[in-house]
């Protein structure tokens, strides 16, 4: 009995997952952290041209596995970021800095953004080419802070920092749900990933 009991936890995640799949998420039933700090849909309604919203954010801590392939969260054989889907109670912690104009802003610290906070069908399948396009292309036009990376209100020369195994791997865990975030945001990077500057990372545990 104690063994069938240390299961539960378990079997409860995949009854949930395989919810999830079906369309009928269970823990979307109630608000979640992320979807009550104020980050969720913040991007909504502008695109690259729009001063502001800026934030600079930070990721402060990911799974151990981040590193590894999201491949085994498709619903099919073939590996389409389209229809994958996290586990609900996968998260990433970020920390932003969001500047409304020039000398406003407001701090949101060590929020979890988790799999049941992400949609389905957000992110396109090739979401790693306007990513890494993202992150490591200089932005050209407007000022920006070089390579020195703050908390703002001036973007850096590039939106992430150069080693992290956000970017550095097409398909990990950690670079999958960050693309989710940025969505969730209502940054869609496959609109103009080159010159969307108005989010910068400052810096990553990984």
């Amino acid at each position: 009995m104690l063994a069938a009991c240390a299961q539960l936890p378990a079997q409860m995640d995949q009854v949930a997952d395989n919810l999830r799949k079906l369309g009928h998420p269970p823990d979307q039933s109630g608000p979640t952290p992320f979807s009550q700090s104020g980050l969720a849909g913040l991007f909504m309604g502008t695109d690259s041209t729009s001063q502001w919203p800026r934030v600079a954010l930070t990721i402060d801590d990911m799974p151990a596995d981040a590193g590894e392939s999201w491949f085994d969260w498709k619903p099919g054989p073939l590996p389409a970021a389209s229809v994958a889907v996290p586990r609900a109670n996968y998260c990433l912690t970020i920390s932003a800095v969001v500047w409304k104009n020039e000398k406003s802003s407001q701090k949101f610290d060590h929020v979890p953004y988790c799999g049941r906070d992400a949609k389905v069908g957000a992110i396109p399948d090739d979401y790693a080419y306007s990513l890494l396009g993202w992150a490591q292309v200089p932005k050209s036009g407007g000022k920006n802070t070089g390579a020195s990376r703050t908390f703002g209100p001036v973007p850096p020369l590039k939106s992430f920092p150069s080693r992290s195994i956000v970017i550095d791997g097409s398909n990990t865990r950690a670079g999958f749900m960050f693309s989710h975030l940025l969505m969730s945001m209502g940054l869609d990077l496959s609109a103009d990933h080159l010159h969307e500057n108005r989010l910068w990372v400052v810096s990553t545990v990984r």
